[in-house]
């Protein structure tokens, strides 16, 4: 069966549903995907600029101050804390 025949064989039900979809329920829902294409475009961008912001900042942080106990000096100390936790110290 070819595509025309699909089309030839349509019940009544079809056609009154293919009406609707073509007119203003069709328009209606077709703005309404827009709108919502639109607000998730909108949250992601926001998201994706928390994101950077955060990255951005990560280097200005204030670093942990390193305790005068530390088992082998402070830079051992310094070294091993940079090792847990690359890029915040």
């Amino acid at each position: 069966m070819g595509f025309n025949e699909i089309r030839v064989n349509k019940s009544r039900e079809d056609k009154e549903v293919d009406k609707l979809v073509r007119g203003k329920l069709g328009q209606d829902i077709i703005r309404t995907n827009i709108k919502l294409t639109d607000h998730f475009v909108t949250e992601l961008q926001r998201l994706l600029q928390e994101q950077i912001n955060d990255a951005d900042t990560a280097h200005k942080r204030p670093k942990l101050p390193v305790p005068d106990y530390a088992p082998e000096g402070k830079e051992y100390y310094a070294k091993s804390l940079a090792k847990c936790a690359p890029g915040s110290f």
